[in-house]
């Protein structure tokens, strides 16, 4: 039961999905709704709960009945987010009247909503937000329901609305419309949406109107004409209990960079994730000066970053080993180049607490030597339980450096290899060095790898790990 999934393990890399093998326990169960089952399966199935269950648009009656039976087992609170892939054949308001009252649903994600009728009827189905149902956490995803969006049926209860790739302004003011009729909202996500100055203002309002509730919000890769998403910042520094702050914003004027200092200065936040942003000189300077002040920072992430000036962005990476208590750290799709990646590689080896290294697209041309002093610097922090170095061209002969930091690491549970240019040869040298942990892992991603088409090689890897992603 343990190694069952119930989505793929690569299913953030994945735009659409398909109900197969990973949905074989939800038939089972099924199979046995109609019967009585023991305490001990029954305490078997909710120990071994999934994290997420994805309910596709091919998903059988067998598979969705298997959803409702799971749910109704599970005891321990907040603990499963289930998504819905939303298809106009498909009816899910039955699933949807039986889950609302389960205490273990996280959050729901309601995926490419198109018919408007029938999207309200899920929302009423669920009872989103309202005083008796315990959906109180929703993700719309990609909605397409039309210019003339109806209002959103959904209560005042909310703790967490999230909107992703919302191509209407309609829709997107609806939304914003929801939010600010609730009672208290702790997480609001725009992400990847289209605003006009209307959702502006509504927007404007919502963070007037919830100083002491909102801890989580996300503005990301916005697009609008008539304003510019930096003007949120003066809006942001009233949040006064905000942990998560995730921004995409171009160059900030005098006005903009008092107020962003005083978000971060106010030393609340817990994670800080800025994609997309455009960085002068000043304002790499300016985050070099604020980061030794940021005691309670645990997460870090720059994505897409534009730097103007190379040398303040090295600055600025090195301040980071100011941040103790970080835990996580994420740069992706932004070039580093030799001297950073060597100041990155002091940064790391200082940082104590350090779990979670995510390194993606930082450059395919650094010399060997470096990247080697990379690895030797994460060999050094012993709490490390996930790693990642995607679409880097990584080859064969930093094979060993990659084994020998591995070996090192007892707690990491997570290896991402993702997109690099690794032999089969390069990795049976890598199942021999997992051998040898007295762990396993959880995850190996080897996917888009040369080797990792070698059935031979993936067997041997799959030894030690309990999920191999692979071609």
């Amino acid at each position: 039961m343990e190694d069952m999934r119930f989505q793929p393990l690569n299913f953030s890399k994945l735009r659409f999905y398909s109900c197969s093998q990973s949905h074989l326990v939800l038939h089972c169960l099924n199979e046995l709704a109609g019967r009585d089952m023991s305490d001990g399966l029954k305490g078997v199935l909710a120990e071994n709960c999934p994290l997420r269950v994805h309910i596709s648009r091919d998903c059988s009656i067998s598979c969705i009945q298997g959803v409702s039976m799971i749910c109704s087992l599970i005891k321990k609170i907040n603990s499963v987010c289930l998504t819905f892939d939303l298809d106009e054949t498909k009816d899910f308001v039955p699933l949807m009247k039986q889950l609302k009252r389960c205490e273990c649903i996280s959050y729901v994600q309601l995926n490419n909503p198109k018919d408007r009728i029938k999207f309200n009827d899920y929302l009423r189905a669920l009872q989103v937000g309202r005083m008796l149902s315990c959906v109180r956490m929703l993700n719309i995803v990609r909605p397409d329901i039309g210019e003339k969006a109806p209002e959103l049926n959904i209560g005042w209860h909310m703790r967490t609305m999230r909107l992703v790739e919302c191509e209407s302004l309609s829709f997107s003011r609806r939304f914003l419309e929801a939010a600010i009729g609730q009672k208290s909202i702790w997480g609001l996500h725009l992400v990847d949406c289209l605003l006009d100055h209307g959702c502006l203002e509504v927007l404007q309002q919502i963070l007037r109107k919830f100083p002491q509730h909102i801890r989580y919000l996300s503005i990301l890769s916005i697009r609008a004409s008539s304003f510019r998403v930096a003007e949120f910042l003066s809006g942001i520094a009233g949040l006064r209990k905000l942990c998560t702050l995730e921004m995409s914003f171009d160059e900030l004027s005098r006005q903009e960079e008092s107020s962003f200092e005083y978000i971060l200065l106010k030393n609340t936040l817990e994670k800080l994730r800025l994609v997309k942003c455009t960085f002068s000189k000043e304002h790499l300077e300016a985050l070099s000066n604020w980061f030794p002040q940021m005691s309670t920072l645990r997460n870090l992430s720059f994505v897409c970053l534009v730097v103007h000036d190379s040398i303040a962005f090295q600055q600025m990476i090195c301040s980071v080993r100011h941040l103790h208590c970080l835990e996580s750290i994420t740069i992706e799709r932004t070039s580093l180049s030799d001297e950073i990646l060597d100041v990155l590689s002091s940064v790391l080896s200082e940082l104590n607490d350090i779990k979670w290294v995510y390194l993606a697209k930082i450059g395919s041309d650094h010399h060997p030597s470096r990247l080697q002093n990379l690895f030797r610097a994460i060999a050094s922090c012993k709490r490390i339980t996930a790693l990642a170095f995607a679409d880097m061209q990584i080859n064969d002969a930093l094979m060993p450096s990659i084994c020998e930091m591995v070996e090192s690491l007892e707690d990491l549970r997570d290896l991402t290899l993702w997109k690099n240019a690794f032999s089969a040869n390069a990795l049976e040298d890598l199942s021999v060095a997992l051998e040898r942990r007295s762990n396993s892992l959880n995850i190996l991603d080897i996917k888009d790898n040369e080797g990792s088409r070698n059935e031979r090689v993936v067997k041997l890897l799959q030894k030690n790990c309990r999920s191999v992603i692979h071609d």
